[in-house]
């Protein structure tokens, strides 16, 4: 089952949306913005309460490595204090995905544990569950309504944990996603906790279609409205092309630095 990449790629196509069922939507969705390798160089900016803006650069690659698993590296590319640092993340098939972070000046691979899911990726507004691959399987989807957005026809999903474990395991109690119907693209995302109080959106603008019918946003705006804090990112440069060997995925790659080269 093809996955999404909630906190950086949703996309998709044309249908006639009135008679696909949520799922169906989802899973289009899913099945036609599947690439098997990706590179995106981004600008992120941190905009604390204040105002006040820190910009990271960051490398992120994604490969397909079969069955429509996927396994992820992020990379901190600069500034001096956060550049090196990464997050591994390997998709499981019927268990837990794993991630791991990596501190060059620990020189270890840490283990991001299932209850850590909902704590902030350094410092942004996207948690280890946004950075995590997600499985269709694991959600109940519900579609709430149709409205426009931006002039566009949009449809309106809802997604909630399927079982008792999903929602142990993740940190929301659900999320709405407003998904074009033209190119079935998420152009906005409202996150809800677990007693449905909003708690952050995300905006996903400048879209492009980086191949084929698959489409990319060039910038993400996600305001954190229980924190007070927000997170931009703005793509600098993307690569589908280039093939992505299993060997950047591997635990050798970043112990040895070679994920820097």
């Amino acid at each position: 089952m093809r996955k999404l990449m909630l906190a950086f790629y949703l996309s998709l196509a044309s249908f006639a949306g009135a008679e696909m069922t949520a799922r169906e939507v989802i899973n289009a969705q899913a099945e036609r913005h599947k690439l098997i390798h990706e590179t995106s160089v981004t600008t992120v900016t941190l905009i604390d309460r204040k105002g006040y803006r820190d910009d990271r650069i960051l490398r992120r690659l994604d490969k397909d490595r079969g069955n429509d698993l996927i396994n992820s590296l992020t990379i901190f590319d600069a500034p001096s204090d956060v550049k090196g640092t990464a997050l591994l993340t390997r998709e499981n098939e019927g268990k837990p995905n794993d991630q791991w972070l990596y501190f060059p000046s620990q020189r270890r691979l840490q283990r991001i544990a299932q209850a850590r899911r909902n704590g902030y990726f350094m410092g942004t507004d996207f948690t280890y569950e946004d950075m995590d691959p997600e499985s269709i399987d694991n959600y109940a989807y519900r579609h709430v309504r149709s409205e426009l957005l931006d002039g566009m026809e949009c449809f309106i999903i809802e997604a909630v944990p399927a079982d008792e474990k999903q929602r142990r395991a993740s940190g929301y109690g659900r999320r709405l996603m407003w998904i074009r119907k033209d190119i079935l693209f998420t152009v906005r995302i409202e996150y809800f906790d677990r007693r449905d109080k909003l708690i952050k959106t995300q905006v996903n603008s400048d879209l492009a279609n980086v191949q084929g019918d698959v489409w990319r946003a060039g910038k993400s705006f996600v305001d954190n409205l229980a924190k007070k804090h927000q997170t931009e990112v703005v793509v600098i440069s993307r690569d589908t092309k280039t093939e992505l060997p299993n060997v950047l995925f591997t635990d050798r790659n970043i112990l040895t630095g070679r994920y820097m080269k």
